[in-house]
């Protein structure tokens, strides 16, 4: 007679652990979940030709990252010199974009834009029609 007992009994209690462990695992991966903003640093064209050349490098000084970082951001590095499809799809991904402070020329001597600065007006461009959708998006400058 008992031993019946005790396995109607672990029946009736596997669905409610199996239902427990469902739910601490749901709100584990709940709480895991990073939502801390993604903000993206513009690289500016290496300016130092004689070992890294600007076609192949660009970079930001370290400390724009440890400001984002600072307030809880995460920082993406956003390639000045991407393919256009790949700049605005990269931009979709991001929570914000920061300029980094500099003089890295955005024209050239013809007054058109130089591809650091296309890749500036690509931003700005993006974050007008962000704007115009009601998306917050950020720009630092």
């Amino acid at each position: 007679k008992f031993l019946p007992q005790i396995c109607i009994t672990s029946l009736f209690m596997k669905p409610s652990i199996a239902l427990i462990l469902a739910l601490s695992i749901i709100f584990n991966l709940a709480y895991s979940l990073n939502d801390s903003p993604i903000i993206g640093i513009l690289t500016v064209p290496s300016e130092y030709p004689d070992y890294y050349s600007s076609q192949n490098y660009s970079y930001f000084a370290s400390s724009y990252v440890q400001y984002i970082e600072s307030s809880g951001g995460r920082v993406y590095p956003l390639k000045y010199d991407l393919p256009r499809d790949e700049f605005f799809s990269t931009l979709d991904k991001l929570n914000g974009v920061l300029f980094t402070g500099g003089s890295t020329g955005i024209l050239y001597p013809n007054n058109t834009l130089a591809p650091f600065g296309q890749a500036m007006q690509n931003v700005i461009d993006y974050v007008m029609d962000q704007h115009k959708k009601g998306v917050y998006f950020p720009l630092w400058g």
